[in-house]
This record gives C-alpha cells, sequence and structure tokens, in this order.
C-alpha cells in the first residue's frame, strides 16, 4: 500500500512540474512560432 500511494505522489508531482513547465515555456513557444 505505501509503494502505491509513493507512485500517486510521483505521478502527482511530475503532473504539477509538467503544468508548471507549460505555463512558462509554452507562450515563449508560441511567441517564437510567430517570430519565425
Amino acid at each position: 500500500m505505501s509503494y502505491v500511494l509513493h507512485n500517486t505522489a510521483n505521478i502527482d508531482g511530475y503532473i504539477k512540474s509538467a503544468s508548471f513547465f507549460f505555463t512558462f515555456i509554452y507562450p515563449i513557444y508560441m511567441i517564437v512560432i510567430i517570430i519565425l
């Protein structure tokens, strides 16, 4: 059970870091596409 909870916490942390990544990188990526 503790392994399942630990794995779920890792997935949750990955989702949060991914959303954090896209929040900053995606607008920059769109600006680069518009400039090019």
